[in-house]
């Protein structure tokens, strides 16, 4: 049999063709859209770069079947809607010195664009000095149509049949259940650093999320508590021109997984391992194992050291000095830690949200800058109650998988007490069937315990009779020799 040529694996020789807009805007699209949650994240970016106050979005068979998203922003002039769905048209950028320093949350023009080639696609805006608005719909491969449109002053975007020309991508999406989820974390990124904007989520007839308007200490209290307990423990510093801002839970409300907080960067939630684990790190060894604190923590580096422009759903960020921006951090977080109620210091006046949960008395303390030596002992025996809680778990968790010494000794002991309790209650079954047994054989008239056999001697017999008058006419408690 001739052996296999590498050659037969190589694609047939072709010539260097140019493809066609529908078959690139396809490719294209791969790199942005990913799944649903991905058009919901630049619909509702595009919403809020437009100065939306409130942002609607609606999903129908978790995005498959229909992603609405509405908004009250400044709408999008009619001879500007058709080149909406123009790939890098945009009106976010208008030269390179715009991409040293982004202020919008989109620039590349790529979002629509790429929605429209794998999907039927409708956009209705209205800005507030017209009279009516214009519609515009698109289906892949094929010119859009503009139609005027009644409707109130913003934009709404929907999106039908999502990769239902692209069947190879459908697939490969997870479940109803999951991508709601997705499409939820999403909005839910969105909010976190947009807290002046009303957002409301609904799958089908449900609602799923209602994030009113109000304060940045508000919104990010009201999100983190959907990850887990409060109360948590606000900080603030600056640091070589690094300013940190951040909510951090307690130890003991540490979530499992590798990383449960948010990072927020030029108020964008994004994926910045170092972070994570710089955040873990300063909280030594009170956080248990395998858990990550439940954290919002937003970095401000300064102005130009930070592009935005590495990632195709934006969803990372890279700085000019890393580790000037990571030791800053570092420093900052350790510096302010140290005075958080599990590490035992002074206490710090909680945020707005939590001050329903603190006690009135360590609030006042806290604001005199005061402890009296009660408190100072209610804290360190905290302090003390919460490393022994840590001592055992971190200790539990090391024996479990092979017995230690005690464990083993222990074992032993269980093991020779059940050996002594079975034998005594053994002794007592024998003792109870033998005193049965010879009150049976003399009701028949036969020979009890303490009597001599039928064959015994006289002599035996007088010495057995002797003894038991002996025993009958002693006094109580005297011994017979």
């Amino acid at each position: 049999m001739a052996a296999t040529s590498y050659n037969s694996f190589v694609a047939p020789s072709r010539r260097i063709v140019r493809l066609n807009q529908a078959l690139a805007d396809q490719i294209a699209a791969g790199e942005v859209v990913e799944r649903p949650a991905s058009v919901v994240k630049e619909l509702v970016e595009n919403s809020i770069d437009a100065g939306a106050l409130r942002v609607d979005i609606e999903l129908e068979d978790g995005g498959l079947t229909c992603i609405r998203v509405r908004d009250n922003g400044r709408g999008i002039h009619p001879d500007d809607l058709p080149l909406t769905i123009v790939r890098h048209a945009t009106s976010k950028l208008g030269g390179p010195e715009d991409l040293v320093e982004i202020q919008t949350l989109g620039f590349r023009g790529e979002a629509l664009a790429s929605v429209a080639a794998v999907a039927h696609l409708c956009v209705r805006s209205r800005q507030a000095d017209a009279e009516v608005g214009v519609e515009l719909r698109s289906v892949p491969a094929d010119e859009p149509r503009l139609s005027p449109a009644g409707m109130a002053v913003g934009t709404q975007v929907e999106i039908r049949g999502l990769f239902a020309s692209v069947p190879a991508r459908r697939k490969f999406l997870r479940s109803e259940a999951t991508e709601v989820g997705h499409c939820s974390e999403a909005v839910i990124r969105m909010a976190l650093v947009h807290p002046e904007v009303h957002f409301t989520l609904r799958h089908g007839r449900r609602e799923l999320l209602n994030l009113r308007p109000g304060t940045e200490d508000e919104r990010v209290q009201q999100l983190l508590r959907r990850r887990g307990r409060g109360p948590f423990f606000f900080l603030e510093g600056e640091d070589e021109g690094v300013r940190v801002r951040a909510w951090l839970s307690s130890p003991e409300a540490a979530a499992r997984g590798r990383s449960a907080a948010f990072i927020v960067v030029r108020r964008r939630v994004v994926r910045e391992r170092s972070i994570s684990q710089i955040i873990n790190q300063a909280y030594g060894d009170a956080l248990p194992a395998g858990k990550s604190p439940i954290a919002c923590v937003m970095v401000e580096p300064p102005r130009t050291t930070v592009d935005v422009n590495v990632h195709p759903q934006k969803a990372e960020v890279r700085f000019s000095e890393p580790q000037r921006v990571y030791a800053a951090l570092r420093r900052v977080l350790g510096r302010e830690l140290a005075r958080a109620p599990w590490a035992g210091g002074a206490a710090v006046e909680p945020s707005v949200a939590a001050r329903g949960d603190a006690d009135a008395t360590a609030s006042g303390e806290a604001a005199s800058g005061e402890a009296g030596p009660r408190e100072a002992g209610r804290a360190r025996r905290g302090r003390v109650r919460w490393r022994r809680v840590r001592w055992r778990r971190v200790r539990w968790r090391r024996v479990r998988p092979t017995p230690s010494a005690a464990r083993t000794r222990s074992a032993a002991v269980s093991t020779a007490f059940s050996k002594m309790f079975f034998w005594t209650c053994s002794q007592g079954i024998l003792a109870r069937r033998t005193a049965r047994a010879t009150a049976g054989l003399v009701a028949a008239g036969g020979r009890g315990l303490g009597e001599p056999r039928a064959g015994a001697t006289a002599a035996s017999a007088r010495r057995g009779d002797a003894r038991r008058r002996g025993e009958r006419d002693a006094a109580p408690g005297a011994r017979i020799v």
